[in-house]
């Protein structure tokens, strides 16, 4: 977490001198603070590659883990594509029957080889012979050669495949826009994913108060005017910018609560003593 820290050059030059803008002790206290609660991250989530929503595993408001599937798009095409590589892959009867073939061969020339060093056949003949082998092992290097280029081809089909299913990169909370079975994506979210763990609290402390605020290094929350707990709460950081048109700058926290939710009623105070 980063905490406050040096604050920024230019808040202090909007919060001018302490002395002349610090109400009293009791009254910075007393006096609310607004404050907003919204998600931590919105996420869009998008496809890999474009194409049709085949099944819709989620529901608008639904709670998600991380790594859960929320819905798949369909790959039909590709599925039958790899399907027929697969096949192609697996089929060792050519290459089965080239070893064959081969270790045949080899025997022979073994044969005629020892056959030939006794000059019980010519050159000729023994040579013929050695020709058939290497042309048989040829043949064996090919074959195994194409069963590895369909094994390569099949593994990118299988990729996307399992990227055809959309999985939850977070914890959270799914939107009330999902695509329906049989939309096209055509390049658009597929739905909105929003993290609530931690939630974001943005505090609107006036420029005045803002010193109290950095000295008491904390702020007490009421949300639908119930206190939080103070070890939910931790800082986030304070933003280098006042807003002129309020007079407020914002400080940011983090919450962790799994019974509050964004856009509650939210107010904060200076801590107790």
């Amino acid at each position: 977490m980063r905490g406050l820290g040096v604050i920024p050059a230019l808040i202090l030059l909007l919060t001018g001198p302490l002395d002349a803008q610090l109400p009293s002790r009791d009254d910075a206290r007393a006096r609310p603070i607004d404050c907003s609660i919204r998600a931590s991250r919105q996420i869009e989530l998008s496809p890999s590659f474009d194409g049709i929503v085949a099944e819709v595993f989620v529901r608008p408001g639904q709670s998600v883990d991380e790594g859960q599937p929320l819905l798949r798009l369909g790959t039909d095409l590709e599925e039958a594509e790899l399907a027929l590589i697969e096949a192609r892959a697996n089929a060792t009867g050519s290459l089965n029957a080239a070893r064959q073939r081969r270790a045949g061969l080899q025997d022979r020339v073994d044969r005629l080889r020892e056959a030939y060093e006794q000059q019980a056949v010519s050159y000729g003949e023994f040579e013929t012979v050695e020709l058939d082998l290497r042309s048989a092992e040829a043949e064996v290097a090919r074959r195994e050669e194409e069963l590895q280029i369909a094994a390569q081809e099949a593994e990118p089909l299988r990729r996307k495949i399992d990227l055809a299913t959309v999985r939850s990169p977070a914890a959270g909370v799914i939107g009330e826009e999902i695509l329906d079975p049989g939309e096209a994506t055509q390049g658009q979210s597929l739905l909105t994913l929003y993290v609530l763990s931690p939630l974001r609290v943005e505090a609107f402390v006036p420029r005045e108060r803002l010193p109290a605020v950095i000295a008491a290094q904390g702020l007490a929350l009421s949300v639908d005017g119930e206190p939080v707990d103070p070890a939910a709460v931790t800082f986030d950081y304070v933003s280098p910018i006042a807003d002129l048109a309020s007079g407020t700058i914002s400080v940011f926290l983090h919450l962790e609560s799994h019974d509050i939710l964004p856009g509650s009623t939210c107010q904060a105070r200076l801590p107790a003593s």
